[in-house]
C-alpha cells in the first residue's frame, strides 16, 4: 500500500525544485536591476536617526513642560477663573464691611411756607398790653430749617445669627474659587501637554510616511526592472503603483495632521502664525514605570485633587449661607443712636433761630413675616445646593479611582508597547531587507515585498505611538493624582 503522506511530500519537493530551476533560468536571461539614480536602494537611515532629525533645523525647540507653562500664562479659561476669584474676594470684603456698625450722616435744608401762629391770649387782653408784649405770647415761625444728623445702628442679633456666618461663607467661597483656579490651571497645563504630544505624534507619523513612500518608490523601480526582464507581470506593476499612490496619500494626510496639530499648539501659546517649532524632547528616552501601587495613588488623588477640596469648601459655604438665611425667621434686635444738630432744634420750645445739639439712644426689636418666609425658602435652597455639592464630590471620588486606574494601566500598556514595538521594528526592518533582496534575486514575488513594507509601516507606527502614549499616560497619571 502506497504511503500517501510520503507521496505528497515528494510531489511538493519536486515542484519546489522545478520552480527554483525556472526562477534561475529567468534570472540568467533577465537583465540586472536598474542602477540608475532613481533605481538605487534608498539610503534608509535608521528610524531612530530619522526621528532625531525632528529636533534639527530652524525654529523654537519646544518641550511639553514649556508648552504647559506658556499656555497657563495665555489661557482665557484661567483668566476667567481669576476674575471669579476677584468676585469672591470682593464678597469677603462686603461681609467684613457688614460687621461694622452702620453710620449714616444726613444733611437737610427745608424751606417752610409762611403761616400765622395763634396767640396764647385773647385779642381783648392783647389790646391792654403794652406794644410788643403780646408778641411774646406767640410761637415764632422759622421758615428756614437746617438739620445735621448722625445715626449709628448696631445690628446686635445679626452679629450672633447672620453676619459671622455670612463672613465664614464668603471666606469659604473665596477658598473654593482659589481651588477652582488651581484646578483650571492644571487642566490647562494637561491640555497643552496633550496638544504638544499630538503634534509630536503627527510629526512621527510624517517621518514613518516618508520612509514608507521611499520604500514604495524603490519597490516600483524593482518591479519595473522585473517586468522589463519578463519576470514580473503587468499586474505586479499596477499593484506597485497602487502601493506608491497609497503611500503618497498617507504622507499627505500625515503632513496635514502635522500642520493642524502644530496650529493647535500655536493657538494655545498665542504665538504668531509664522512661528515655527522643533521637537525639543527626545521621546525615545525611557519614561520608567510608576513605582506606586493603585491604592496608594488613589489616596494621593483624594488628598491632593483641588476639585475635591473646592467642592467641600463650596458645600460648607452653602451651609453657612443656609444658617444665615434661617436666622431671618427670628426677630431682629438693633441698637440705634442719633446725634442732631438743628436750626431750629425741635426739642426746644419755643423754637429758636439758632443751632442746638441733642442726641438719643435706644434699642429696636423688629420682626417681619415676609422676611421670615423668604429666609426659610432661601435657607432650604442653600442647603439643597450644599447637598448637591456633596453628591458631586462623592461622584468625583468614585470617578477618580477609574481615572487613576485608567492612567496607570495606560502607563503599563505603553511600556509594553514600546518594548514590543522596538522588537517588531527590528524584525520588520530585517524582514523587509531580506524580502527585497530575494525579490531582486527573483526568489520572491512582489506581493510578498508589499506585505513586508506594510508590516514595517505598522511596526513603526506602533513604536511612535508607544513613545508618545508613554508620555501622555504619565501626564494623565500626574494629573489624576493631583501632582503639578
Amino acid at each position: 500500500m502506497i504511503n500517501r503522506r510520503a507521496l505528497s511530500a515528494r510531489v511538493v519537493a519536486a515542484s519546489t525544485l522545478i520552480a527554483l530551476r525556472v526562477s534561475s533560468l529567468h534570472a540568467e536571461s533577465a537583465p540586472a536591476p536598474s542602477t540608475e539614480p532613481g533605481a538605487r536602494e534608498p539610503a534608509r537611515a535608521s528610524f531612530d536617526a530619522r526621528f532625531a532629525e525632528l529636533s534639527a533645523g530652524s525654529g523654537e525647540a519646544l518641550t511639553a513642560d514649556e508648552t504647559a507653562r506658556r499656555a497657563r500664562a495665555k489661557s482665557h479659561q484661567d483668566r476667567a477663573k481669576q476674575a471669579a476669584l476677584v468676585v469672591a474676594a470682593a464678597r469677603v470684603d462686603q461681609a467684613l464691611v457688614a460687621l461694622i456698625p452702620k453710620l449714616t450722616l444726613t444733611g437737610r435744608y427745608t424751606r417752610l411756607s409762611p403761616i400765622t401762629q395763634p396767640s396764647f391770649i385773647s385779642p381783648e387782653v392783647a389790646a391792654t398790653l403794652p406794644p410788643g408784649v403780646a408778641e411774646g405770647f406767640r410761637f415764632p415761625v422759622i421758615l428756614n430749617q437746617y438739620l445735621l444728623q448722625a445715626t449709628l445702628a448696631v445690628p446686635l442679633s445679626d452679629y450672633v445669627l447672620r453676619l459671622t456666618r455670612d463672613l465664614s461663607a464668603a471666606n469659604r467661597s473665596r477658598r473654593a474659587a482659589e481651588l477652582d483656579l488651581v484646578a483650571q490651571r492644571r487642566k490647562t497645563a494637561l491640555d497643552a501637554r496633550l496638544a504638544y504630544y499630538s503634534w509630536v505624534r503627527a510629526k512621527g507619523q510624517e517621518v514613518v510616511s516618508e520612509q514608507s513612500l521611499e520604500q514604495s518608490e524603490a519597490h516600483l523601480v524593482d518591479v519595473r526592472s522585473s517586468v522589463e526582464g519578463g519576470v514580473a507581470s503587468t499586474a505586479d506593476l499596477r499593484a506597485a503603483e497602487a502601493q506608491l499612490a497609497n503611500s503618497e496619500l498617507l504622507l499627505a494626510q500625515a503632513k496635514n495632521l502635522s500642520r493642524l496639530t502644530e496650529e493647535q499648539v500655536r493657538i494655545a501659546l498665542q504665538d504668531a502664525p509664522d512661528h515655527g517649532y522643533l521637537v525639543g524632547e527626545d521621546l525615545r528616552l525611557p519614561v520608567g514605570p510608576s513605582s506606586e501601587g493603585f491604592e496608594e495613588l488613589c489616596r494621593e488623588a483624594l488628598r491632593r485633587r483641588p476639585e475635591l477640596q473646592s467642592l467641600a469648601e463650596s458645600a460648607a459655604a452653602l451651609r453657612e449661607q443656609a444658617s444665615s438665611a434661617y436666622a431671618a425667621r427670628a426677630p431682629r434686635l438693633d441698637a440705634v443712636g442719633n446725634v442732631y444738630y438743628q436750626n431750629p432744634n425741635q426739642r426746644y420750645i419755643p423754637q429758636r433761630d439758632r443751632f442746638d445739639a441733642t442726641w438719643d439712644v435706644g434699642v429696636q426689636l423688629s420682626w417681619s413675616p415676609g422676611d421670615a418666609l423668604s429666609g426659610g425658602a432661601s435657607g432650604r435652597d442653600a442647603r439643597a445646593r450644599a447637598e448637591e455639592r456633596d453628591e458631586e464630590r462623592a461622584a468625583l471620588r468614585d470617578a477618580l479611582r477609574v481615572e487613576v486606574l485608567n492612567a496607570l494601566q495606560a502607563c503599563q500598556e505603553a511600556e509594553v508597547a514600546i518594548k514590543s514595538g522596538e522588537r517588531a521594528v527590528a524584525a520588520a526592518e530585517e524582514a523587509y531587507r531580506v524580502r527585497r533582496e530575494l525579490f531582486q534575486e527573483r526568489r520572491a514575488i512582489s506581493v510578498e515585498l508589499t506585505d513586508a513594507e506594510n508590516e514595517l509601516l505598522r511596526a513603526r507606527l506602533v513604536l511612535v505611538n508607544g513613545w508618545v502614549d508613554a508620555r501622555v499616560a504619565r501626564a494623565k497619571l500626574s494629573y489624576a493624582v493631583g501632582r503639578d
